[in-house]
């Protein structure tokens, strides 16, 4: 009756040492998928702002494009990516833009 007992003991030991040992595992395996969830995300977030600048980069030459009075303009020089030192160039104040956008 006793053996039988200790028997009964062990075998829900062993049960519950092999059911902790499956949630570490699953545990473990959550814990590396949301690594590289954030690391997934970290490039994305790299990827986004490189193209967010790619695509004002790309509005300010379409403004260049179809407009040359703006191109000479400050405000299409606040398109670029790039900064300036100093004053850019400008067009002369009292001439307006030929096309309406300056």
């Amino acid at each position: 009756m006793i053996a039988k007992r200790l028997d009964e003991a062990l075998a829900a030991r062993n049960k519950f040492y092999e059911a902790s040992q499956q949630h570490h595992l699953v545990v473990c395996d959550m814990k590396r998928q949301i690594k590289n969830l954030e690391e997934e995300r970290s490039k994305l977030q790299e990827e986004n702002s490189r193209l967010q600048k790619q695509l004002q980069t790309a509005q300010a030459c379409k403004h260049l494009i179809f407009c040359p009075d703006f191109a000479l303009s400050y405000q299409f020089l606040r398109y670029l990516p790039i900064r300036f030192s100093g004053r850019p160039y400008s067009t002369n104040s009292s001439s307006s833009s030929s096309c309406g956008c300056g």
